[in-house]
């Protein structure tokens, strides 16, 4: 049977809500996932991924309000990963 992956969960505060940005990095790979990217939050999510040398393979946006995608398409265009979000926010984010 296949081991089950360990992940840990990351949070950070940005933005003028102070809303988190999620990193969720899968331990034995350093692989992450980066949920939402609100205002502000770019310098200290490259910062955290750079400490840790993490390796960011998408941005996931949770709903397409200002205060979770700031600086979404900032840390996908930094990492060149792909950026996931509902159909109905697409308009949102573009």
């Amino acid at each position: 049977m296949a081991e089950t992956p360990q992940l840990e969960i990351i949070q950070i505060a940005a933005g003028p809500l102070e809303t988190n940005v999620f990193l969720v990095v899968e331990k034995s790979s350093n692989k992450a996932l980066i949920i939402d990217g609100p205002p502000d939050s770019f310098d200290p999510v490259t910062s955290e991924i750079d400490r840790r040398a993490l390796q960011p393979e998408l941005v996931f946006i949770t709903h397409g309000h200002w205060d979770h995608i700031g600086d979404a398409d900032a840390l996908r265009t930094h990492y060149d990963v792909p950026l996931l979000v509902h159909a109905a926010d697409r308009p949102k984010i573009e």
